[in-house]
This record gives C-alpha cells, structure tokens and sequence, in this order.
C-alpha cells in the first residue's frame, strides 16, 4: 500500500482479516469440542468410544408414568426389577407366547439408574480394574439403556445367553412384541455385543414415550 492510501482503509482491511481468522474457516474442530466426561469417586474420566454421543436420558422414580414391577416369576431368583408400564407389558406377553412355545423367558436385570452404573464402576476400580478396562464391557454412568426403564438382560446375561434357545426364539419373534438387540454382534460403532441386552422399542403404530 502506498504512501497516499487512507489510513482508514487499512485499518477496515485488518479488521475484516482479524474477523476471518476468527470464523468457522479457521474454527478449532472437533478436537476442541469439550470432551464427554463421567465422575467416580471424585475423579473425571473421559468417556471412550464407542460409548462417546451415546448419553441417555431415561425416567428417574418420580417420572410419569412411573416405573413397574415386573412379574417375579418372569426375573431371575424372583428379585424386583422395574421396567416402564408398556416393556413391562410387552414383555409379560412375550414371555407368555414364549412359554407356549417350551420357552422359559427370565431376565436378571431392567431399569437401573446413572447411580447404580456408578456403583458397578466402583466395585470394579476397587477390583484393580481400570475405568478404561470396565468400559470396554459396560456402559459409563449416563450411558446405559436400562436408565431408559425399556431395556433388559436375560439370563445368563453374557455371551452365553448367545447358545440358549431363548435367544434363538427371540431373534424369530421379538420383533412382533416391540423387542429389538440393541447391541447386536456386529455395530457401525463398534459398541460391544451384548446377545442378553434387549430393548422395547414399540410396534409401528406405537410411538414410545420417554418420560426425561
């Protein structure tokens, strides 16, 4: 620029290059984006994949409608576990259907809250295993279908569920009851196959309603 520009020129033009050096073309990424943390035992830990953009927002105890019991003779060692009144009833019917088909439905595990995930973490720690160690298997605190209230495990809940005929059986007629394996034995993401993890997702002309 020459000696007789207007000063003021100048100064416009190193506002307008200051403004692009601060817009989306010179934007940080996603590196920047703050990252997904969960907190145990006072200490955060960033959540791994494939678990990161996957945080669930699910009813706590005082939600409408509230959570129900699931029928004792359909859980394992008849414990009390809770699901939202419409898996509930889904499932008691399934499992009946089932049972007429010389199938005995039990599930060991439903509704849990961010709190109970993050006792399963410390029990876990505490055993000498790392946080990452207990992600590879196990959902953060947050990050759990079962906060939903529609999600289960059936029994055994781990890959040996695989070899039953109950799972057999569910993978040809859960669908017609709503039910769908979330984590499936193969996933874009890569999350973790759980054979036993089952979710009420609702027939096409229910549309599930999550209360938050």
């Amino acid at each position: 620029m020459n000696r007789n520009s207007n000063p003021l020129v100048l100064v416009f033009v190193l506002l307008i290059a200051a403004q692009c050096l601060s817009g989306p073309a010179f934007s940080q990424g996603p590196s920047a984006i703050t990252a997904e943390l969960v907190t145990i035992d006072g200490i955060k830990y960033p959540v791994p994949e494939p678990w990161q953009g996957h945080k669930m927002v699910g009813p706590s105890w005082l939600s409408v409608p509230p959570l129900v019991p699931v029928p004792r003779k359909h859980v394992e060692n008849s414990g009390a576990v809770y699901l939202l009144p419409a898996a509930r009833d889904a499932f008691v019917a399934m499992a009946e259907k089932a049972k007429l088909d010389g199938i005995n439905l039990i599930i060991d595990s439903a509704y849990r809250s961010a709190h109970y995930q993050r006792k399963v973490y410390q029990r876990q720690t505490k055993a000498g295993k790392t946080f990452a160690q207990v992600a590879r298997y196990v959902a953060p605190p947050g990050y759990s279908e079962h906060m939903l209230g529609l999600a289960m495990d059936f029994s055994p809940s781990d890959w040996r569920f695989a070899k039953t005929p109950a799972y057999g059986w569910l993978k040809q007629h859960a669908a017609q009851f709503g039910f769908r394996e979330t984590y499936p034995e193969s996933r874009p993401d890569h999350q973790p196959w759980e054979p036993s993890h089952w979710r009420y997702i609702g027939g096409k002309e229910q549309k599930v309603q999550i209360p938050h």
